[in-house]
């Protein structure tokens, strides 16, 4: 399923922009799922904390670990924890 900014609520459009730009040496492809991965997080972060759930500062740190999760290795299972 190709997404694009037009498939997005129209407010997200700038947002698919911004994060496109960011990410040029990305697929297209993948840039979607990025943008949809990353749109998803901060609603449902920006809902928490309007509900007064979490605050601000959990909020940055979710949307960088996030970030994280996107950029990074995986990391791999310790075998001693299983």
């Amino acid at each position: 399923m190709i997404l694009g900014p037009r498939s997005l609520h129209p407010l997200h459009g700038d947002f698919f922009n911004i994060m496109s730009a960011v990410l040029v040496d990305t697929d297209d492809r993948d840039i979607e799922t990025i943008v949809l991965v990353a749109a998803s997080v901060l609603n449902v972060l920006l809902r928490r904390w309007a509900n007064g759930s979490i605050s601000v500062r959990r909020v940055h740190a979710d949307l960088e670990r996030t970030v994280d999760l996107l950029f990074a290795e995986p990391r791999r299972r310790d075998p001693s924890e299983s």
